[in-house]
């Protein structure tokens, strides 16, 4: 988590994040962790027994988002993503994820349990759930490549939606 910390302060800091299967489950990690509130959800959290070991909100993200500023992300993308179910990873998810979250998960993904991708998808609250009929990839077509600029024109508040150009169009190399 530290070396994405220091991947967003290096750029100035981020809109969103996108990532595949792991990268999927730290993309909600890091859109969790700059929600404003978060915090508070660390300090809360208790372990359920004590071989367990709970997090602690890193001082080094509460440092950035002042520094920065960073604000919370504007959109987070997951394809194939999962969420952690231990215990201990339970603040980054409770509260549910605010970030508005496109989750992409493959019908027939044979790496990743459709309950984890599913469980990740149920811990969000401003959420779109696309599946594709494939397995454990970033599905490349048109109409995926459509859903993903969708999604971002809509997050990102694109007004002149009369004159929106196709994804034939744009100069964007998928």
């Amino acid at each position: 988590m530290e070396t994405i910390r220091r991947a967003i302060e290096e750029v100035g800091g981020v809109d969103g994040v996108l990532g595949f299967s792991q990268g999927g489950a730290a993309a909600a990690m890091v859109a969790s962790l700059l929600e404003d509130g978060r915090e508070d959800a660390f300090s809360s959290s208790t372990s359920t027994s004590p071989s367990e070991t709970s997090f602690t909100y890193p001082t080094s993200w509460s440092k950035m988002q002042k520094d920065l500023p960073q604000p919370p992300l504007k959109f987070a993308i997951s394809y194939s993503g999962f969420y952690a179910p231990d215990a201990t990873y339970a603040p980054f998810y409770e509260p549910k994820i605010k970030t508005r979250f496109l989750h992409v998960i493959g019908s027939l993904d044979s790496v990743v349990e459709e309950e984890r991708s599913q469980g990740l998808v149920e811990r969000c609250e401003d959420k779109v759930k696309v599946v594709h009929p494939g397995g454990h990839f970033v599905p490349v077509g048109k109409e995926y490549a459509g859903v993903l600029v969708g999604f971002l024109r809509d997050v990102l508040g694109r007004e002149d939606k009369e004159e929106e150009e196709g994804v034939e169009d744009m100069n964007v190399p998928f």
